[in-house]
């Protein structure tokens, strides 16, 4: 009887696992994630002396098209 209650416990531990890793990821995250996060740079549009914007492809009308 007491192999039955081993394999039992066993099967138990096999089948809850993957949920307790995923409980303990989730709780480890969320206890070390700060409130905000920051970015420390700037994300710029690289342009020229007008204004304009250099490194985009200009949009082809139709009759330029072949």
């Amino acid at each position: 009887m007491k192999r039955v209650e081993k394999y039992g416990d066993m099967l138990i531990r096999g089948l809850t696992l993957p949920v307790r890793i995923v409980v303990g990821i989730v709780n480890a995250v969320e206890k070390n994630m700060p409130e905000r996060l920051e970015m420390p740079y700037e994300i710029k549009k690289k342009r020229d002396k007008k204004g304009d914007v250099i490194d985009v492809e200009p949009i082809e009308s139709k009759e330029n098209r072949i």
